[in-house]
């Protein structure tokens, strides 16, 4: 999966300082935490608790599920925190706006900037994919494969200092009641209806819920408690027509005023717009919803760096409570959560990404009779519709940064370009057989529709070269239609 710089004159190598930045920061106060009896670490088990690690600073607190894994804790204890600058090698797109790491110095501590990085780049691409397909589903069920979408933000006032898990849990149950009452309304007549322009109701199908937790910077500096942290929600609506954007405001605020009844709510605070570009749908703008952090990697750079736990400043002790707050509050929380098509299309991508299972028609006797194959890579480079076509990011350049700073760049060779886009080569040319086991229920029979629906690239190095030329020719009339659609130099 491609890592994607999307803002305007950036590339890859400018993002990358911030994110190592980031990443820094996030150990040093990972460690600190750990040190200072904040976070828990797992305790060792097994082989572990028979042969545990040496550590340079033992941790306070051991808990049977820590805060941090055992593991991870050791990677990171033996660097005393440290970001280690070794050699890191990219491969990267033509415009360097797109690149895979070779190689990521990642303690796999969930939210550390790096992991975010990988894992945000993971949802985009799928995101894509599950985005078509539930145009796919759409179009079974109401007839049309268009996408309407608006977009809403639903806020509280700011949470106190030790109270954020609580305003998380609350503001996750409050949004499933609101996405309820529209889906209500459609179903049953009975919940929160939207309507057009011209007042007629509009059909529920699906949502995108994503929770984002961000810190209120004056407060953290004069260490003020009350009204620290600022959890939010960003809310994706797809629906069988456009929603008249004023109406639809007033009605979702004024539901969401009801749930949060103990809180008087500001208008001004809430906003609602349609997900457009040039008069179309942006798929793009959708994705990135998916994509969005739960708390910004940058954010972190606004903390202290904690030298020595066992005497900290006041600054130092109440920047570090806020940090290992909002670390537990959403590690281990489920902090996106799709409905309608959009979770029936995600169930159908953890389909293919578990593998589609089919007889196994080789000669080796000791081989089950059926095999799980991977498509996710196929379905990824097809597409349902044979007019539409999603160019992937083929790996042309490498850029290796130095442990000194700065970065070299080389144009890949032909072979090391195979070798950069291989996942792409092997994993995106797929028939389907016939001989898939499908079970005989309603779900298994959407799923075969949408794989007969699907077109794949042909197989063999005949078909690759033909979806090349494909992929070629889409970036020619992208070309020419910024060319000449397309006025300011920077947007070009």
């Amino acid at each position: 999966m491609a890592i994607r710089v999307n803002k305007k004159h950036k590339t890859i190598m400018d993002k990358m300082p911030d994110v190592i930045r980031s990443e820094y920061k996030f150990r040093n106060l990972i460690l600190a935490g750990v040190m200072a009896g904040m976070l828990s670490v797992t305790e060792p088990k097994g082989k572990q608790k028979k042969h545990p690690h040496h550590f340079h600073n033992r941790p306070v607190k051991w808990a049977e599920h820590g805060d941090v894994g055992y593991e991870q804790y050791w990677n990171l204890d033996r660097t005393n925190g440290l970001f280690v600058p070794r050699v890191t090698t990219l491969f990267s797109n033509g415009s360097a706006t797109a690149a895979k790491l070779t190689f990521i110095n990642n303690v796999r501590i969930a939210h550390a900037p790096l992991r975010e990085l990988n894992e945000a780049s993971e949802r985009t691409s799928k995101m894509m994919t599950v985005l078509d397909t539930t145009k796919m589903l759409q179009l079974k069920e109401f007839g049309s494969s268009e996408l309407h979408a608006a977009m809403a933000t639903f806020t509280i006032p700011n949470c106190n200092k030790g109270t954020l898990d609580d305003a998380i849990s609350e503001m996750s149950k409050l949004i499933s009641k609101l996405v309820k009452a529209l889906k209500d309304a459609s179903n049953n007549q009975n919940g929160l209806q939207l309507y057009d322009d011209d007042g007629n109701p509009v059909q529920f199908v699906g949502a995108l819920m994503t929770i984002e937790v961000t810190i209120n910077q004056k407060k953290l500096h004069s260490m003020d408690p009350d009204g620290l942290f600022h959890p939010h929600v960003h809310l994706v609506l797809l629906t069988s027509d456009d929603l008249d954007e004023v109406d639809g405001r007033k009605r979702l605020f004024s539901y969401w005023q009801g749930l949060n009844s103990n809180y008087v709510l500001s208008p001004d605070a809430f906003n609602l717009e349609h997900a457009y570009d040039n008069g179309e749908t942006d798929d793009a703008r959708i994705v990135s919803e998916a994509t969005k952090y739960a708390a910004k990697p940058g954010m972190y750079k606004a903390l202290p760096t904690i030298k020595n736990t066992q005497n900290m400043k006041a600054y130092d002790q109440f920047a570090l409570e806020t940090f290992v707050e909002l670390f537990k509050s959403i590690k281990g929380r489920q902090l996106k959560r799709c409905y309608g098509l959009l979770l029936e299309a995600t169930g159908f991508i953890n389909w293919i990404t578990d593998g589609v299972s089919v007889k196994y028609n080789g000669n080796d006797p000791r081989h089950p009779d059926n095999e799980r194959i991977n498509i996710l890579n196929a379905i990824m480079s097809g597409s349902f519709d044979e007019s539409k076509v999603h160019v992937p990011d083929i790996m042309t350049n490498s850029y290796t940064v130095k442990p000194t700073g700065g970065y070299e760049r080389l144009t890949l060779s032909d072979d090391e370009m195979i070798y950069a886009n291989s996942l792409l080569l092997q994993g995106s040319t797929w028939e389907m057989p016939a001989n898939i086991k499908w079970p005989n229920n309603k779900k298994a029979d959407t799923y075969k529709w949408l794989l007969e629906h699907f077109v794949f690239i042909k197989p063999g190095i005949a078909g690759l070269i033909d979806q090349a030329d494909t992929w070629l020719q889409a970036l020619d009339r992208r070309m020419n239609w910024v060319h000449y659609h397309v006025l300011d130099p920077d947007e070009k």
